[in-house]
């Protein structure tokens, strides 16, 4: 789980930004709409209905979605500034897997790191998901004895299906159970007004296409240590050095790295077995003066097709 949840503050700064909504589009053409997810816990492993303990198969889905994260973190850095949403893109692949089949499905699934079959990808994304967006909820409840149905983080997605196109019901049912995307279908070459009244201008789609994959990352949080300056968990590695900081409200911790060398040379090269040498050397009862001045990115979309097909798909 240290991994984990270190992952996504390591390659993604913190946005505030709000969820999107289907507004836009007529529930006749919002078909996950009428499908509900199943409340049996031991199939769905969702957090929310009261599933505690996580898949077997999660610590290699922590792996897979570490070494997926880092390949789209090297392969994103074009010299310049860059926030990325790996943990969001890959669960979104994990659905997209769903609607696949043959050769297409084990694509997505071996750049996906090819350590887990369809299944499992399915029960753990579910678990990593909605563990993500609802401790931070139930924690916070707890504290002030207080019900508070507002989320800091969110892992939101939608699918959007041309027209043309068939859904099987077992795909939706899959999403209902493990992804809870929008899945919506529509005429995209009459559907562009609609489009933007649901995401902006976010997405635009030329009409030739069949399937538009849409994924984001919300998190809205401050440091649980607060402070410019203060005593942090330092880490290294013969590569580099930085600090773990820890957030108040989400189960996150943010990595900062400052290399020994070429700065754009250590990103080209971060892969897991570096992340790993800065995870294992945090030691808990060791800390060091830093300061982290203030900073803010602003959110934007990136269109990930191209750095996907650099990592195999």
């Amino acid at each position: 789980m240290k991994k984990l949840t270190a992952i996504i503050s390591a390659a993604l700064c913190v946005c505030l930004a709000a969820c999107s909504s289907a507004g836009g589009f007529p529930d006749s053409e919002i078909l996950s709409n009428g499908v509900k997810r199943s409340k049996d816990t031991s199939a769905t492993f969702n957090y929310s209905d009261g599933c505690r303990e996580a898949p077997s198969s999660y610590n290699s889905f922590a792996n897979t979605v570490t070494g997926f994260s880092l390949k789209l973190l090297r392969n994103s850095y074009d010299g310049k500034a860059v926030s990325l949403t790996p943990a969001s893109a890959a669960v979104q692949l994990g659905l997209l897997a769903n609607g696949a089949k043959g050769d297409s499905r084990s694509e997505i699934l071996l750049a996906l790191g090819g350590e887990l079959d369809l299944d499992s990808y399915n029960t753990c994304s579910s678990y990593f998901k909605s563990r993500m967006e609802n401790v931070g909820r139930i924690a916070r409840a707890r504290e002030t004895g207080k019900k508070d149905g507002t989320k800091t983080l969110t892992l939101g997605g939608a699918l959007f299906i041309n027209d043309k196109s068939d859904i099987k019901t077992a795909f939706l049912q899959a999403n209902a159970d493990f992804y809870g995307d929008d899945i919506i279908r529509y005429d995209f070459s009459s559907g562009a007004d609609k489009l933007t009244d649901y995401l902006g201008d976010k997405i635009t789609l030329s009409g030739d296409e069949s399937v538009a994959s849409y994924s984001e990352l919300n998190l809205s949080d401050v440091w649980l240590n607060q402070s410019l300056e203060a005593e942090e968990l330092s880490m290294q590695s013969g590569n580099a050095r930085g600090i773990v900081k820890y957030t108040a409200n989400n189960p996150l911790k943010a990595l900062f790295i400052m290399p020994d060398g070429d700065f754009d040379s250590y990103v080209r090269n971060f892969d897991s077995v570096e992340y790993s040498k800065l995870l294992d050397s945090v030691d808990f009862t060791k800390r060091q003066a830093a300061v982290i001045p203030p900073f803010q990115t602003e959110a934007q979309t990136a269109e990930l097709s191209s750095v996907l097909q650099k990592i195999g798909l």
